[in-house]
């Protein structure tokens, strides 16, 4: 890979292009399961999640074998933004199962991404990608986004969920998650992979776990931050609904921490304008139906039919 110092400038370039060309051709024929893009779907796959893995992994495990440690230096190598942003995405797709997100941990990519990759994305307590300075803001939030998407891959392992928390990266990405700057389009998809990380988190961390996530001081501003994402993505950006809505779902399941800031929050509102919009078989259906699930499980009758108005309760007979 093209590194840093001592290296002549026009070979610099061409050795960048071929780079760049060459992860490129990685992050194409990568044979990533059905269920990555499952937001973009007219309906629900046929196979469930372990058998769309099935199908990918040994192609997935072949591509790995002879990329993984070549698109690893160019990481700590690499003075160029947009190529470590393109490597990232590479990664990310080679990590989209759990065997080979096993091999990539095994290979020390946690480690890389601490100390090479996060200090560019995220500050001590701050999320720094898409401050103003003399750098391009568009190959800024480049790197933000890639980097992220690799760290939600790494978390599908409970191997990975550990790394990723023994380093302090699960509380600074979630931390991240609570900026508010315009909500543009490159905000909207940063925050789709941290909430494909939060979702992951929640679902294999019950409550009063490890993972942190259902304490006072990050429940209720992630509930809030998620809620707002539902809301900003409803017309315009259904894989980031998906992923938000995805990750109520799971943060759902503890019921006693998370159902009072659901209803209390008003997602219910969200929610029946996402059941409004979206019709049967629709993959973004499944998770609202879910958290409205959460919520009717933990309420009284009496509560349920004050909780939920009366279009939300045709709709779902409909349904």
């Amino acid at each position: 890979c093209p590194m840093k110092k001592n290296v002549e400038p026009y070979l610099y370039r061409h050795h960048l292009g071929t780079t760049k060309a060459a992860i490129a051709l990685v992050s194409t024929i990568a044979n990533v399961p059905e269920i990555e893009f499952m937001a973009t779907l007219k309906r629900e796959p046929l196979a469930n999640d372990r058998e769309c893995e099935e199908r990918c992994v040994t192609s997935l495990k072949e591509l790995l074998s002879f990329t993984a440690e070549k698109m690893m230096a160019i990481l700590y190598c690499c003075s160029c933004t947009i190529t470590v942003a393109m490597t990232l995405e590479a990664l990310s797709k080679l990590a989209s199962t759990e065997a080979t997100c096993n091999l990539l941990l095994q290979k020390g990519v946690v480690k890389i991404l601490v100390t090479y990759v996060f200090p560019e994305v995220i500050g001590d307590e701050t999320h720094t990608a898409l401050k103003s300075n003399s750098e391009n803001i568009g190959v800024r939030a480049l790197l933000d986004l890639a980097a992220f998407q690799l760290v939600a891959c790494l978390a599908r392992t409970k191997q990975g969920r550990i790394q990723l928390q023994s380093t302090g990266m699960l509380r600074k990405c979630i931390k991240s998650f609570y900026c508010k700057p315009d909500m543009d389009s490159s905000d909207q998809n940063r925050k789709e992979m941290i909430a494909n990380l939060i979702s992951r988190i929640a679902r294999n961390a019950p409550a009063g776990s490890e993972y942190f996530l259902f304490s006072k001081e990050f429940c209720r501003p992630t509930i809030i931050a998620l809620v707002d994402l539902v809301n900003g993505s409803i017309k315009n950006n259904h894989k980031v609904l998906f992923s938000a809505l995805c990750a109520l779902d799971a943060m759902g399941q503890d019921q006693m921490h998370t159902v009072p800031l659901l209803v209390d929050i008003g997602v219910i509102n969200e929610l029946t304008e996402v059941i409004k919009t979206f019709k049967n078989p629709s993959p973004i259906l499944r998770p609202a139906l879910n958290v409205l699930r959460h919520i009717a499980l933990f309420s009284s009758r009496a509560s349920v039919r004050s909780v939920f108005p009366l279009e939300v309760c045709n709709i779902l007979y409909k349904i």
